[in-house]
């Protein structure tokens, strides 16, 4: 695998080995890209993630603090409106390493470098985390992990228990025709395209994702397996925690962008932030790693 960095063409991280190539904007810290050649046409790159007309909504956007929705747009904690989806996918992040072995991408984004009105809006000090990896063994691979740490210092901060419901935004590349063909294997149960009216949908549709696991098929294309790792906890070491939830998602054809639908983990319910946060205690983490494996 080789690793290439373009920081003055739009700051954009390129992925790629024998099976597939993965680009990775530095603002929003998140894949823009994600394409695979397969066994019969290995010259021909074919688009996993899709690319839209921006940014946000194109191949896997990062949600941080929180994922969900919140109510009137407001964090209960400060009153204050935070973008939807969280601010972490509208700033710049930094690279913090690449892998001797070329096998990972590891990007940051810190508390102290966001805006004076976002802290204001978030006075959690932190600092989040993701990494990128993929593996061709034989089957194309894309592992993202994320870690968030709370780097609070009681002796500035008045409340240092960091609330957060973080997730994932991945848009799927599907022709707007051929939606109603997509089947999905969730929690035991089948998911049908043409049942499902993807195209008739205002909000997501939630579902809870206890085994960790799903199977996506789209028409003309590979399976693709969904998991997330799972590691129970041990004293002195927080573990793996799962993304409680997946958000089904697509736009109709009255839209600039429909070529997709978003199978998205998420960490919590909508509004969870406020209502239910999952709460990262002074000096620890979270963290969180899910897995896009292609089966061709």
């Amino acid at each position: 695998m080789s690793v290439e960095i373009d920081l003055i063409n739009k700051g954009i991280i390129k992925l790629v080995d024998k099976r597939q190539e993965v680009l990775i904007s530095i603002f929003g810290g998140q894949v823009i890209s994600w394409k695979y050649r397969s066994f019969t046409k290995p010259q021909e790159l074919v688009d996993i993630f899709y690319v839209g007309s921006e940014i946000r909504r194109s191949g896997m956007p990062v949600l941080f603090p929180f994922a969900d929705p919140l109510k009137d747009g407001i964090f209960q904690k400060t009153g204050q409106k935070i973008s939807r989806h969280g601010f972490a996918r509208d700033n710049t992040w930094d690279i913090e390493r690449i892998n001797s072995d070329n096998s990972e991408v590891k990007l940051s984004l810190s508390w102290d470098s966001l805006d004076i009105s976002t802290q204001n809006a978030y006075p959690y000090p932190f600092k989040l985390e993701i990494s990128y990896s993929i593996s061709s063994n034989p089957s194309p691979e894309l592992v993202t992990r994320m870690k968030v740490f709370n780097v609070s210092d009681p002796a500035f901060c008045e409340d240092t228990r960091m609330p957060i419901s973080p997730g994932l935004h991945p848009y799927f590349f599907v022709d707007n025709k051929m939606k109603k063909y997509i089947e999905i294997e969730l929690e035991g149960k089948e998911i049908l395209g043409g049942c499902f009216g993807w195209d008739s949908l205002t909000d997501g549709k939630y579902f809870d994702w206890l085994s960790g696991r799903l199977t996506l098929a789209i028409p003309n294309k590979p399976f693709i397996n969904i998991s997330q790792r799972l590691i129970t906890s041990v004293i002195g070491f927080n573990g793996i925690n799962p993304f409680e939830k997946l958000v089904l998602w697509s736009q109709n054809n009255t839209h600039k962008d429909s070529n997709f639908v978003c199978i998205e983990p998420f960490a919590r319910e909508q509004n969870a932030i406020n209502i239910d946060p999952i709460i990262v205690e002074e000096g620890t983490s979270w963290e969180s790693e899910v897995s896009f494996l292609i089966k061709n």
